[in-house]
């Protein structure tokens, strides 16, 4: 559990102070004055002042069962507080900080009760933030990965060709073999792995409670999920379905890269000077006889191989057996 410390306190005793009456009482279990109560709330601000994440968990605590007309007041001072900051960032104009105590003095007068709150950490600005980040990566993704997205600007993506994207290529196809469709359901699959392969889109799988389902790659649905008329409701293909489109679109893949890298072009030159043997092999050649010729070409080599120079040679030739071979190698046993 993360603490900032301003002497004793932790940050969440700064937002208890706030929102809790109970943190203000003296020895004798009776609330202090507003007085009192407004200096100490001076020295919280003082602290946290100038900290996001300090408002953000006034933020999210501070909806507790109080009357409409109670949290519709404190809501006046946050947008008082985002006015502060924004004038402080826009214009540096760090003279208006000053000013940004009366924000958590006027929300403790106007929410501050008797009862317990569950003071939890927020958690909204993160995940948002996350949110976002992934966000990004996926516009980046489909802009850079997509012949048709390539170069387009965010916001026609994401308002004018990603929703509609979205239902283009899901038709409404039936599960079923491949082979069993009609050919308008064949077209209707053929026009949508053109238009997935034309902004770099495939489905991929993922494990979801325990359930492999094929969902987008990027995940261009989740940029989309507001509703682009009140009429047309979006029904998402079948796993089944889907599968089968990531497959079409794998093949199709494979086949742009074999047509993109074209068979290497062989003059009849080229041919003829591959077929001549180089002058280290025709050299080697006449040494061999033509059995290890014919073994050599047939790449098949016997356990024991002899060999004899051929040409003009001094040695007397004399016919030699086998036994006599083997005493010379092997002497006498």
């Amino acid at each position: 559990m993360e603490k900032e410390r301003s002497g004793a306190a932790s940050i969440f005793d700064h937002w208890s102070a706030i929102l809790e009456l109970s943190k203000h009482s003296d020895g004798k279990g009776k609330v202090k004055s507003v007085h009192d109560r407004v200096r100490q709330i001076e020295r919280i601000a003082a602290d946290h002042g100038g900290e996001e994440r300090f408002v953000s968990g006034l933020h999210a605590n501070y909806l507790v069962s109080l009357p409409i007309g109670q949290i519709r007041k404190a809501s006046t001072w946050f947008l008082f507080y985002d006015d502060v900051q924004k004038i402080i960032r826009s214009f540096q104009n760090w003279a208006v900080q000053k000013y940004a105590f009366a924000f958590f003095v006027s929300l403790h007068l106007t929410l501050a009760t008797h009862s317990k709150i569950h003071i939890q950490y927020p958690q909204i600005d993160q995940t948002q933030s996350q949110k976002c980040h992934e966000s990004e990566e996926t516009l980046n993704t489909v802009r850079s990965g997509g012949v048709m997205s390539k170069g387009a600007h965010k916001r026609d993506l994401l308002l004018d060709i990603l929703p509609y994207l979205v239902g283009i290529v899901q038709p409404p196809i039936k599960p079923m073999n491949d082979q069993l469709y009609t050919q308008r359901e064949q077209a209707m699959l053929g026009a949508a792995v053109n238009a997935m392969c034309d902004y770099g889109l495939t489905y991929a799988p993922l494990m979801v409670k325990d359930q492999m389902n094929w969902l987008f790659s990027p995940p261009i649905d989740s940029l989309t999920m507001f509703p682009i008329s009140e009429n047309v409701t979006r029904r998402p293909l079948a796993n089944a379905t889907r599968q089968l489109i990531a497959h079409k679109i794998t093949l199709r893949k494979v086949h742009l890269t074999d047509v993109s890298t074209p068979p290497r072009v062989i003059t009849n030159t080229a041919k003829i000077i591959e077929m001549l043997p180089k002058a280290g092999e025709a050299s080697n050649r006449k040494r061999l006889s033509a059995g290890a010729l014919k073994r050599q070409r047939h790449q098949k080599l016997a356990d024991v191989i002899f060999e004899h120079q051929e040409g003009d040679s001094s040695a007397i030739k004399k016919k030699v057996t086998m036994h006599q071979l083997s005493s010379m190698i092997f002497g006498d046993v």
